[in-house]
């Protein structure tokens, strides 16, 4: 949701309609919920709510233009970096593995990168070094255990083989060789 009024907001924000009291209001609400997310993305999680209130916050923090939390949202624990080099897996596919939370993860990081270019940041081109834990997430809840979380695994698939994660891979020269 706060990817849309964050969005919403940024198309609107210079319109006559506005009172220097509701911009001041609306940096206000977005600022409680840039706090209320930074909390929140420090436990491990890298799942749809995690990375769905990361990437609200970080365009919350584009539209106020707050270097502080672009830059925290960028690099930080639980930020774009971490999220990217977790949660995507060695094939390019995002760990949760049902469809509809690849296109839910796609359809954000996509958001993201498109208000990130304005700003010089290219995150579509981005490569961020890959994690090699099994699993992944890190929170207490989702670790293996005798008697997992809804009967559930947070281990990702497949072997992890590349050194990173990210925008397009650059296969050199010799590409047409290898194909």
């Amino acid at each position: 949701m706060m990817l849309d009024i964050a969005s919403i907001y940024d198309l609107v924000h210079d319109e006559d309609c506005w009172t220097e009291e509701d911009h001041r209001r609306i940096e206000a609400a977005f600022r409680l919920y840039i706090e209320k997310v930074d909390w929140m993305i420090t436990d491990g999680d890298t799942n749809n709510i995690p990375s769905g209130g990361m990437v609200g916050a970080f365009l919350c923090s584009l539209v106020i233009q707050d270097m502080h939390w672009i830059e925290r949202f960028l690099h930080g624990p639980g930020g774009f970096d971490d999220m990217v080099a977790t949660g995507i897996m060695d094939d390019g596919w995002y760990f949760e593995g049902a469809t509809n939370y690849v296109v839910l993860f796609a359809d954000m990081f996509t958001r993201l990168a498109q208000a990130c270019e304005p700003w010089g940041f290219d995150l579509k081109n981005r490569r961020v070094p890959a994690s090699y834990r099994r699993e992944a997430m890190l929170s207490p809840w989702s670790l293996p255990a005798e008697k997992p979380f809804l009967g559930m695994s947070f281990e990702k698939f497949g072997p992890v083989r590349r050194s990173s994660r990210g925008g397009p891979r650059r296969l050199g020269r010799h590409a047409a060789i290898r194909r």
